[in-house]
């Protein structure tokens, strides 16, 4: 479980830099186009869900770490689904690709809270 959080952590944190340094580009991929107020929010979400991710890392809570993953396993779907209907009705190559990687973390995510 270790692993996923230490993953997930990074993840967010380059999801948040990309929404706050790129969202130009990102929004130019995407089925969604530029919302820059929207990109903003999401970025700082993302890195206040690292801070999260991060603290639960530190404090070897396995219980916590547990709830943290959880959280993040239903996120992931979330999230992919989000992108695969996005990709679905106006094709782009970030909602591809998002989708993926967010399932790819959900199934990991999964893996890691049985074992």
């Amino acid at each position: 479980m270790q692993r996923y959080l230490r993953l997930l952590a990074g993840l967010t944190i380059v999801s948040g830099l990309g929404q706050l340094l790129l969202p130009v580009a990102l929004a130019g991929a995407s089925a969604w186009g530029v919302a820059l107020g929207w990109q903003r929010e999401i970025g700082f979400w993302n890195f206040a869900v690292s801070v999260v991710i991060v603290r639960t890392l530190r404090a070897n809570d396995r219980p916590a770490g547990r709830t943290v993953a959880i959280a993040l396993v239903v996120l992931q779907v979330l999230a992919a689904t989000n992108h695969a209907v996005a990709a679905i009705r106006t094709p782009s190559p970030l909602n591809v690709v998002m989708s993926v990687v967010n399932y790819a973390c959900a199934v990991f995510g999964a893996i890691a809270l049985r074992a």
